[in-house]
This record gives structure tokens, sequence and C-alpha cells, in this order.
């Protein structure tokens, strides 16, 4: 598979960049997050493992309630990222430009100790230098067709790999 590279039009949209530093303080969170739970593994003899799922887009936040209110978030974002760890139906290689990628479904068909993202998410990372590499195309509750997901490369010890220009193959799962 062969990745967009960045245009200048890219830039063009308002968001792009904001999208690209929030991802980025997103996935770096969650690694530090899979860096504590390793910790507490070995302290508590347990085998924990974190999945996550990310994306990047619009989401309407909100409270509801009155007499217990909290705060939530709703959108095909959210839920794509939810979604991505569950139940994931690989397709092969395939790349389809007409789908949209969101973090709950990511989430609910990922791998334990993996983050997982829709094709755009991993696009910002990259361009931010960020090193991904293609999962496959699954199925998702909520889209008509699989859509293309990648996983962001971590070392051994949970740190963000750099992006190199030639996109790194994996075992299918």
């Amino acid at each position: 598979m062969r990745e967009r590279r960045r245009t200048d039009s890219d830039e063009a949209h308002p968001d792009t960049a904001r999208r690209r530093r929030s991802l980025l303080s997103l996935v770096r969170y969650a690694t530090t997050l899979m860096k504590l739970l390793r910790g507490i593994n070995q302290d508590a003899f347990q085998n924990f493992q974190l999945r996550v799922g990310v994306d990047a887009g619009a989401v309407v936040a909100g409270v509801i309630g009155t007499s217990q209110p909290h705060y939530d978030l709703w959108g095909d974002t959210v839920n794509m990222g939810n979604q991505t760890i569950k139940h994931a139906l690989p397709l092969g290689d395939t790349d389809d430009p007409n789908s949209s990628s969101t973090a709950s479904r990511l989430e609910s068909t990922g791998v334990g100790d993996r983050i997982h993202m829709g094709r755009q998410s991993a696009r910002l990372l990259q361009e931010a230098g960020v090193a991904t590499v293609f999962r496959d195309r699954i199925r998702v509750k909520g889209k008509h067709r699989p859509i293309p997901t990648h996983f962001l490369l971590l070392n051994a010890d949970y740190d963000i790999r750099p992006h190199q220009e030639k996109e790194v193959e994996i075992t299918r799962l």
C-alpha cells in the first residue's frame, strides 16, 4: 500500500494542524498509560493489556441529565475509535478512498498493547513524523464497507517510533 504525500492543500484546512497536534498528544498519553500498566503488571504479577482506538475529527459534547449530570461526547469520530478493538474481520489490503475512520469502533476490534486507527489518523501522525503500519481492512459496526486501519509502531518500551519513507509490513493478525 502506498501512502499519500502531504500537500500544501492539506494545510489549507484550518483543523488539520490542530487535529494533528491533538492526535499526537492522545497517542503520547496512551503510550504513557501503557508504560504505567507495565509497571502495575510487574508489581502485581498480572498481564493486563491496554487496547486503544484513536481517531481525529468532529465531535459533539454536552452535559446529560439533571439529577446526576455527566459530560459526554458523541459522533462518528468517537464511535469509530471504540469499534476498532472488538470484531476484526480481515479482508485483504486494498485501499478504499471513500471509507471514513472513527475511535470507539477502532478500539473494539483492536489488539492488546497496540494503538489502532483509521487511515486519516495514520496520515496525520505520519505527517507529524510518527511511524504507522497498515493493519488490514476490517468490518466495523455502522460502516457499509470494510475500512482500512493502521497500528501505531512502538518499540519494546512503548516509545513511539519515527516515521520512515518506506512503510513497514507486519504479519496478518
